[in-house]
């Protein structure tokens, strides 16, 4: 599980929560992750998360 921060998020939520479920690499770099997203109804620190829907891959962005 990762704790993504958040910005901008329409519901004023500060993280975001997923599991990770595959880690992408080439030549030991990550390039991308599959994950499933959680979310909560109730309060962001102590309530109970469930799966909310499931991202195939996202491609990490290089800093130049």
């Amino acid at each position: 599980m990762i704790a993504v921060l958040a910005s901008g998020d329409h519901n004023g939520y500060p993280f975001g929560v997923s599991k990770v479920i595959k880690v992408f690499t080439e030549n030991e770099d990550v390039t991308g992750v599959e994950v499933h997203w959680y979310a909560t109804n109730t309060h962001q620190f102590n309530g109970v998360y469930k799966l909310e829907m499931v991202v195939d891959k996202k491609l990490a962005e290089r800093e130049k």
